[in-house]
């Protein structure tokens, strides 16, 4: 792999390591390395980003624990990530649990909470909730080939959904059962999208650093009338994915 002309900002607040970090995920990740391809070894980066060995060897731990290269011990880095996996999001498609299974990834998906709780006013205020409603609160992970990429909470009426909370959705897709079960299914959707710094409990459970970015994602999904069916709230891991979006002029 051939390095970028670069240099670290002497000037800048962050630590070196992690400019030398964010520059190789960049190189790592712009669309023409390949898997295998091998990286200069720590001499030669240290040399040609003019930085220390020991700097350049706690960037490539933070790539290597991000799952963007394999090291072995006498042997240079070598790219471990494929090309940036699509999700796409088409003018048609709500699901992306079937987005995965079309495309034959390779996903599981965990559940971490499946309970009925008393909403909080914003939850209220999106759904549209009368005062006494409850709601489902069940929150997943989803893992892809072995890395955690994904974590959402969905917050549905428990009057639409009754007995929700008992059901195993583990590896299950939301909106089929929810179709099998209750004979609802989404119409439209309305998505958007931001980039955050992650909070501890979130890096935490996407196996990343403490303040690394993600894409924080905010649903609402309705009915043909325009009844709210769900609300969620999805933190995504930012590197090594594209987002692709469809609309077409109806």
């Amino acid at each position: 792999m051939k390095i970028a002309s670069w240099s670290v900002n002497p000037n800048s607040p962050l630590p070196y390591y992690y400019q030398v970090e964010r520059f190789l995920e960049q190189e790592i990740c712009r669309g023409d390395s390949k898997r295998g391809e091998e990286l200069p070894s720590e001499g030669e980066l240290a040399k040609h980003l003019g930085v220390s060995v020991s700097v350049v060897r706690q960037a490539l731990k933070r790539l290597e624990e991000k799952h963007l290269i394999e090291r072995k011990k006498g042997k240079k880095a070598v790219v471990k990530r494929e090309q940036k996996e699509r999700i796409e999001f088409l003018h048609h498609q709500l699901s992306h649990y079937a987005e995965l299974k079309k495309k034959g990834v390779n996903f599981s998906t965990k559940v971490m909470e499946n309970s009925v709780i008393q909403p909080s006013r914003e939850i209220i205020e999106k759904l549209s909730l009368g005062e006494a409603e409850k709601v489902v609160k069940l929150s997943r992970l989803r893992i892809i080939d072995k890395t955690p990429t994904l974590f959402w909470t969905s917050y549905l009426p428990e009057r639409l959904y009754p007995g929700l909370n008992k059901l195993n959705l583990e590896n299950k897709s939301l909106y089929a059962t929810i179709l099998d079960k209750y004979g609802i299914k989404p119409y439209s959707a309305e998505r958007s999208f931001e980039v955050l710094v992650g909070e501890t409990d979130i890096c935490n459970l996407l196996d990343i650093h403490v303040g690394d970015p993600v894409i924080y994602i905010e649903w609402l999904s309705y009915s043909k009338k325009g009844e709210t069916l769900e609300f969620y709230k999805a933190w995504h891991v930012s590197y090594n994915w594209k987002f692709i979006f469809h609309s077409k002029n109806l």
